[in-house]
């Protein structure tokens, strides 16, 4: 019974283990068909870069040869960065234990595998399903990370795992242990600039690999891991740590005897740092590099960010972006690049021999670094295009090196300058136009206006262009920086904390506050119509074996409406126009321009941000360490630095407007339609008023010359093909009216004439006669009653005469002249 018993719980214990068994098998078959069918596209996709990859390769992908190569935009050669002889040791010539301290810690199966690790790709796989689909562990054997240092990216995605996994198992095939572990010893990353351990030898300790003990071998060792927790020179204890446990590791996998492990162990580690030898870099070198380094670090799929809820949120991310920034610097600056540029170099020596001039007057010099204290910097983009073809980064000095490239490190407080982007595109986006109206007035605690003035009810045009600081912070408080500020961080803006939260930003006033790059981005985007492109200088990138790595998409994104940019744009044409204007003054001789000034508190910043539909550029001056400058304001040396740059690389194009947008040529067209209508109108009237017109005396003369000059300037506003109708109306009532007037003049004139001659004729009426009187009384006495009477009525004449004259003065009884004529005669 007990035997038979035993049998039935084996049979049974049996059933249960192959059931186990096929479930499992069925569950793992399962779920690696749904894998296989989840991710098929990617598992597609990554076998067709993998035979891609694999096509191109020969013992040269593995070689890294020259240095690192700049080019302008007509790919002239403008700069050569060689920070380190790279230094590749073959085989033969490699250490042994060098060569199994990286076996014995990275991939201790490596001389067994096929180039993949099925234990470390389970965790990795099990980790993945995790995090959601977050890769965080590599699994990677030695084959693996070679792959993925020399041929692919540090992306961390599904797709491009499967392509190192892919191309790693076919590595095997091709290459042999021995060539795979020298190909790896020669391409990892020891920090600083070294990316061969033959190169990390001679930076570390200045002596060949071949010379170098087990401690340092092993400290060399250490530091590829994590080259930036790692790094020697920052981090040494780190560094020693680790070495720590490759020795352990070394001992316990029997490379190494207990002695040579005790050694080693107490063997100090003395560092004879070979700093390289570096060229001076000049402002188009160091921005490309910036933007070399951006480039590859976007081409990896780094997760670029700008806006944060939390300073902590934004502390850790600066914390991992630093570390990948000086991770990609020191991959470009240890060579094999070839970096194509978008840099002008002709417009970059005008821009800086125009900043220069500019800022001349300035001489006093800094007693510690010898620099200028007054420096300036400027940013040009090309506008159909989004890159930057010439980027200043300070003043020219002899004799000095200035490594601070101000165009793109400089955070500043832009002032008014950021108002069109900020406040018044957002607003017009919003449904705002430049004819809406606010109050300028006090507001407590509150910015104020220049001179503490203010203007009570007036348009944003008007706002914008005299600066109004009251009406952008009020605009700001109502349409809300929660509204506002995403339209700088989609233009990338990278400087903005959450403090950044009150309505004072629209005047400016930034916890740090933006770079003259990013301020150029933002006003370009304005003069192409609303779109932003990513500012940079980098057209392609090409790798060691001139394939091509980076090229630049030069993507489109809508920030502002067409109508809006096309309405900023108007508005800013007035700041340079208008003589009530900021910018009074900075147009430009021969072509269109669009301007804002901006000037900080107590103009310790200075900046003018303008373009014109070909080009952009900004220009910030002030002190490295904000200074309050009697005289600096965003249209003194700002604005004249930039005027002189703009009419120098504006000689010779056609001068030409900013496009209209088809929704605002149809409004345009309506409007002008209507106000053509009233043109008619008022012409009509106005014409026909002056046609109405008579003069009966000099009185109406004014009246007439008021009808005149409202016809003219009424008919003035009507089309060129009805001036003609409507001039020569106004010519023929204007001849009828000076006939008029002609008439008039002649009858005055008459009337002064005889006037003239009466007053004349007066006086000799009344002229005394006393000695002819007295002679003829003594010689005829009966003469007397004749004279008496003749006497007397003359006298009664002159009295009638004196009662009978008309208005001009003339004499209307005709019988008074004939008798005073018979008088005379008598006499």
């Amino acid at each position: 019974m007990k035997k038979r018993t035993k049998t039935k719980r084996k049979k049974r214990l049996s059933t249960y283990l192959l059931s186990f068994l096929g479930i499992f098998l069925a569950s793992v078959i399962l779920i690696c068909g749904s894998f296989l069918f989840y991710f098929r596209n990617q598992i597609q996709a990554a076998d067709k870069e993998a035979y891609d990859k694999l096509s191109g390769i020969n013992d040269s992908t593995f070689k890294r040869v020259g240095p690192t190569f700049i080019y302008d935009k007509g790919d002239n050669q403008i700069a050569k960065l060689s920070a380190l002889d790279y230094i590749y040791t073959k085989y033969s010539d490699i250490p042994e234990l060098a060569k199994y301290a990286f076996i014995a810690t990275e991939d201790k199966d490596f001389l067994k595998n096929k180039g993949i690790s099925i234990k470390g790709m389970s965790r990795a796989l099990v980790s993945y399903i995790k995090n959601k689909g977050k890769i965080t562990q590599g699994g990677s054997t030695i084959t693996q990370q070679l792959v993925k240092n020399v041929l692919l990216t540090q992306d961390k995605t599904l797709s491009r795992k499967l392509t190192e996994i892919l191309i790693s198992l076919e590595f095997e095939k091709k290459y042999t242990k021995e060539q795979i572990l020298e190909y790896y010893l020669n391409n990892i990353n020891f920090s600083n600039g070294a990316y061969s351990i033959g190169s990390a030898a001679k930076i570390y300790f200045n002596k060949p690999l071949k010379e170098l003990n087990l401690a340092e071998v092993t400290f060399l060792s250490a530091i590829p891991n994590n080259p930036t927790y790692y790094n020697p020179l920052k981090n040494y204890n780190h560094v020693i740590d680790r070495q720590h446990l490759m020795l352990d590791n070394l001992k316990s996998q029997k490379y190494i005897t207990e002695e040579q492990y005790k050694e080693a162990l107490n063997t100090k580690v003395v560092l004879n740092y070979q700093a390289p030898k570096t060229e001076a870099e000049n402002y188009m070198t160091s921005y490309a590099i910036d933007s070399a380094i951006r480039a590859l670090m976007k081409n990896d799929n780094f997760g670029f960010k700008y806006q944060f809820t939390t300073d902590k949120e934004k502390n850790e991310y600066e914390s991992l972006y630093n570390d990948t920034y000086t991770e990609y610097e020191k991959k470009i600056r240890s060579g094999g690049y070839n970096i194509y540029t978008s840099f002008d170099v002709d417009k970059q020596n005008m821009l800086q021999g125009s900043l220069d001039s500019g800022l001349a007057k300035f001489k006093e010099a800094d007693q510690k670094t010898g620099l200028y204290k007054m420096q300036g910097a400027a940013v040009c983009i090309d506008n159909s295009t989004g890159q930057v073809i010439a980027a200043v980064g300070g003043r020219t000095q002899k004799n000095t090196t200035n490594y601070f490239n101000r165009a793109f490190q400089a955070v500043r407080q832009p002032g008014s300058a950021i108002k069109p982007v900020l406040v018044y595109a957002p607003a017009f986006d919003s449904g705002y136009t430049p004819d809406s109206t606010m109050v300028d007035q006090y507001i407590p605690n509150g910015p104020k206006n220049a001179e503490n003035t203010f203007f009570g009810q007036v348009t944003l045009r008007y706002a914008t262009e005299l600066s109004l600081n009251t009406i952008a912070y009020q605009l700001l408080d109502k349409e809300t920086v929660k509204y506002a500020l995403p339209y700088l961080f989609k233009m990338n803006f990278a400087h903005i904390v959450p403090e950044d939260s009150g309505p004072i930003l629209g005047v400016g006033g930034f916890t740090y506050g933006v770079t003259p790059v990013e301020l150029a981005g933002a006003y370009s985007t304005l003069a192409r119509g609303g779109e932003f492109i990513e500012p940079t200088c980098i057209r392609k990138i090409e790798g060691e074996n001139k394939d091509i790595i980076y090229n630049n998409p030069r993507r489109r994104i809508p920030i502002y409406k067409e109508e809006t940019a096309y309405y900023m744009t108007d508005v800013l044409k007035g700041v340079l126009t208008k003589n009530w204007a900021t910018g009074y003054g900075l147009g430009l001789s021969n072509m269109t321009a669009a301007g804002k000034t901006g000037t900080t508190s107590s103009s310790k910043d200075g900046w003018f941000a303008g373009y014109t539909p070909y080009i952009t550029t900004v220009v910030w001056t002030g002190y490295d360490t904000p200074t309050a400058i009697a005289d600096l304001y965003g249209a003194t040396y700002p604005g004249h630095i930039w005027q002189s740059f703009m009419n120098k690389v504006s000689d010779g194009l056609q001068n030409k407007d900013f496009d209209i947008p088809s929704s605002i040529k149809e409004q345009l067209k309506e409007k002008a339609e209507k106000e053509a209508i009233a043109a008619i109108t008022n012409a009509e009237k106005a014409v026909t008023d002056y046609e109405n017109i008579n003069i009966a005396s000099k009185n109406d003369y004014s009246s007439a010359d008021s009808a005149l000059i409202n016809a003219q300037n009424a008919v003035s506003k009507v089309s060129d093909n009805l001036k003609k109708g409507y001039q020569d109306r106004i010519n023929v009532k204007t001849d009828q009216l000076n006939k008029d007037k002609q008439v008039i003049e002649e009858a005055l004139q008459n009337q002064a004439k005889q006037a003239q001659t009466n007053n004349n004729q007066n006086q000799i009426n009344s002229t005394p006669n006393n000695t002819k009187n007295t002679n003829a009384a003594g010689s005829n006495t009966g003469n007397n009653s004749v004279n008496s009477g003749t006497g007397s009525g003359a006298a009664a004449n002159t009295n009638d005469t004196k009662s009978n004259k008309g208005p001009d003065g003339s004499i209307q009884n005709p019988s008074v002249k004939n008798n005073s004529t018979e008088t005379q005669q008598n006499n």
